[in-house]
């Protein structure tokens, strides 16, 4: 207890007070269910979603970056999901619920069908905030690329979870991390899914910088074209103005303003 009043000590003074706050709170939260919380069936899921959410919501205050609401409800409802999940899936892996109970103590007032309205309840809530997440349009909250597209990966975060639903109920795995693991089909869903994130996160993040650095080039390219362009009207100007300065001869004549040395010597020869 003393290491950990001293940890949380140092870190109020290093890191930053929105940051501090959040994780002296959940020392405080994490302390409550250790010691008393974790024995209160459903609250006991509740506090470790909660848990899950402080420390996401610390790791992007200490980046200086705005979550959107609806993102940290998703992520509470899906981390409910996945404890409710192993939760069933631990009632799942014993034969009797007292047997289970000698596992965890909170196994003895969960039943088989609660569990399922439970996970049921929590899945769906998970899917519509992250819908609501994808079409949120509040600039404040709005990261640099198009994350409505994410909603086109509804039938990936669908499938996934519906798999992991149907894989608890068999109790053949400890828990969501040895499911999500070991299960092939949620495995090739979830890598399928993190490659559409990139990619639509990549092009459009990066789409900004691009069309500056394609407008800024095709700015200096209309510039020198321009320049160049310039020029060569100011050549054929002086060129023009040359051949204007420059009469034939025979104009010269008509407009009597030069005589010829053939007339000059009859004017000449008369005078004699």
């Amino acid at each position: 207890v003393l290491l950990c009043a001293a940890g949380v000590g140092l870190v109020w003074f290093r890191l930053v007070p929105a940051v501090s706050g959040i994780v002296v709170g959940y020392f405080v939260l994490i302390l409550a269910y250790s010691l008393a919380l974790k024995r209160r069936p459903i609250l006991d899921v509740i506090i470790l979603a909660i848990g899950f959410v402080l420390r996401a919501v610390a790791g992007a205050r200490a980046v200086e970056a705005e979550v959107s609401p609806w993102l940290i409800v998703c992520t509470f409802t899906l981390c409910m999901f996945l404890g409710f999940g192993k939760r069933r899936c631990e009632l799942a892996s014993f034969e009797s619920t007292e047997e289970a109970g000698t596992h965890r103590l909170t196994l003895l007032r969960y039943s088989p069908e609660l569990l399922n309205h439970l996970i049921s309840v929590s899945a769906g809530i998970a899917i519509m905030t992250f819908l609501l997440y994808t079409m949120d349009r509040t600039p404040d909250y709005h990261p640099p690329f198009h994350k409505e597209y994410l909603l086109y990966t509804l039938p990936l975060v669908a499938y996934g979870l519906f798999r992991y639903a149907m894989l608890i109920e068999f109790g053949n795995r400890a828990g969501p991390t040895e499911i999500i693991l070991k299960d092939v089909p949620l495995l090739l869903t979830s890598g399928l899914w993190g490659v559409i994130a990139v990619v639509i996160v990549l092009p459009t993040a990066g789409g900004s910088a691009g069309i500056s650095v394609v407008r800024c080039l095709g700015t200096e390219a209309g510039g020198g074209r321009g320049k160049r362009q310039e020029a060569r009207g100011k050549r054929q100007e002086a060129r023009g103005k040359r051949q204007v300065g420059r009469v034939s001869p025979a104009t010269q004549c008509d407009k009597g303003g030069w005589n010829p040395p053939y007339n000059q010597t009859l004017e000449t020869a008369d005078a004699i």
